[in-house]
């Protein structure tokens, strides 16, 4: 069993933890995480057509796979195959992640928008930041 703290000892612990005006930094990071989810709805990109099963010609080769989205701050066309993906964003964003149910990772895209690489097979999704917003891919399949 614990001691009863005096209302000195109580106080004190409390100036102790009121002391430091700086939230701990992942308090900071999940906050502004939960932020994000407040728009979630409305930023998924809207998928405009899908390739299914017929092999078609995109860009720089031939994909299994094409996907085409829509959404309030551009369009995203996603090539994807065995364990390759090519995507172009128009109009150019600022970035592009890619997630992966055990972590994401950024993705380099050129100056034309486009970003490719290879990644294992499973769920895949991206991450789209233009200038005035930004938008997620529903998952798919590699």
């Amino acid at each position: 069993m614990t001691d009863a703290m005096s209302d000195e000892e109580i106080l004190a612990h409390l100036t102790d933890l009121f002391a430091d005006d700086h939230p701990p930094a992942d308090a900071m990071e999940a906050a502004y995480a939960a932020f994000g989810w407040r728009t979630l709805d409305a930023d998924l990109a809207q998928l405009l057509e899908d390739s299914q099963a017929e092999v078609v010609m995109f860009r720089q080769g031939a994909h299994a796979r094409l996907l085409s989205y829509d959404c309030a701050y551009g369009t995203i066309e996603l090539g994807v195959d065995e364990q390759a993906f090519e995507l172009l964003v128009r109009p150019g964003a600022r970035s592009v992640m890619i997630h992966r149910p055990w972590g994401s990772s950024p993705a380099t895209l050129d100056a034309e928008g486009r970003a490719s690489g290879r990644e294992p097979a499973g769920p895949i999704r991206f991450g789209i930041v233009w200038d005035g917003g930004s938008a997620l891919t529903p998952w798919t399949t590699l």
